[in-house]
């Protein structure tokens, strides 16, 4: 097994482009990405690997986007207009009488 470079706490914070302090206050914590760093003597290192891991997992699990589907309005109940007047003068206007049928 041929070790790649292990990126430093600096480096992570650059990749994430937050800052070194963040790295720091997530190990504490126990957050992510800060927990994927290692101890080298006094030094924390993060392979590389563990980091593109983590952002894949990320990507993967973060929701997708909800799709509202367009939807024609409702139309608003229907209601006859309210006519001015006595009905029987409107039925004279219209040539009926107001005991007919039809």
């Amino acid at each position: 097994m041929t070790p790649e470079k292990l990126l430093t706490v600096e480096e992570v914070a650059e990749l994430f482009g937050i800052p070194e302090a963040t790295i720091y206050s997530q190990r504490y914590r126990g957050e992510m990405p800060g927990t994927l760093g290692f101890k080298v003597g006094k030094w924390v290192r993060f392979d590389p690997k563990d980091i593109e891991a983590w952002i894949d997992k990320q990507r993967a699990e973060r929701p997708q986007p909800r799709v509202i589907e367009a939807q024609a309005p409702k139309p608003a109940p229907y209601e006859p207009a309210a006519l001015p007047g006595n009905p029987a003068e409107w039925l004279a206007r219209l040539g009926r009488d107001a005991d007919d049928d039809a």
